[in-house]
């Protein structure tokens, strides 16, 4: 479930940054373009499940992979593709939260990750509608860029809220509360929210680049006992005060 991160796993290359977010924005402008027109195409599959705007976005990040990094395998919505042969893999989740892009209600998002032999090395989510990008690589943090053109000198540092908490005012995102897991955990890596509780993830491609993503923004994701490789409701907050908030949250 988490990425098998050693402690001499290297740090994340500027470039391999650049081309994540780059791959990740272009295909988030694709999706609100979609979003802007036919959203009924989210509701037409073809025979493996995949809707139109899947495919669409899909097919756009694949097309420049193919060019900007020709030796990295792919896996996504449309299948493994090639194996690649560069020891890196790209994971795809072209849209998370298609009944959402549906009905109207822009709460969808896109992920990309980077993965190499010690995990995920550079892991992207964007909020096509929000025109928002976090993004976080291996040794360099996590940072959010807002805005329509994708300027990353301009991106910001981004953390996870490690106020001192009150277990009334804590903003605590549950399983019941409106938006997918990797909404959730952007609100809660831009400092929106102090804690998601996720129920058993299963080993879906949304789910990949999300510890990173936490880890870099001085958070951490694990189960009711503290095990970063639990298998049960995890609970994703500053690393800082997990102890704090499991007891809170966990043990009523």
């Amino acid at each position: 479930m988490t990425e098998t991160t050693a402690p001499t796993a290297p740090t994340a290359d500027l470039d391999l940054l650049q081309t994540a977010a780059g791959l990740a924005h272009q295909a988030g402008r694709l999706a609100a373009d979609q979003f802007h027109g036919d959203r009924r195409r989210a509701t037409v599959t073809d025979e493996d499940g995949v809707t139109d705007v899947e495919r669409a976005v899909e097919e756009s990040i694949r097309a420049r992979l193919a060019v900007e990094a020709p030796a990295d395998g792919v896996l996504g919505r449309l299948g493994d593709g090639e194996p690649g042969r560069s020891g890196r893999r790209w994971v795809i989740d072209p849209l998370d939260g298609v009944p959402f892009f549906a009905g109207g209600i822009p709460l969808f998002t896109l992920l990309l990750t980077c993965e190499d032999s010690h995990g995920a090395v550079a892991g992207v989510i964007v909020m096509p509608m929000q025109q928002e990008l976090l993004y976080a690589g291996r040794g360099r943090g996590t940072r959010l860029f807002a805005g329509p053109d994708l300027a990353l000198e301009r991106a910001r540092p981004s953390r996870i809220a490690r106020r001192e908490g009150d277990p009334v005012t804590d903003r605590v995102l549950w399983p019941e509360d409106v938006g997918g897991v990797p909404y959730k955990t952007a609100l809660l890596a831009t400092g929106r929210a102090d804690a998601v509780v996720i129920a058993a993830p299963p080993p879906a491609r949304w789910w990949t680049p999300l510890p990173l993503i936490v880890r870099e923004a001085d958070g951490l994701i694990a189960d009711a006992i503290g095990d970063a490789s639990g298998r049960g409701t995890l609970l994703a907050c500053a690393r800082t005060r997990h102890d704090e908030l499991r007891g809170e949250l966990f043990d009523q």
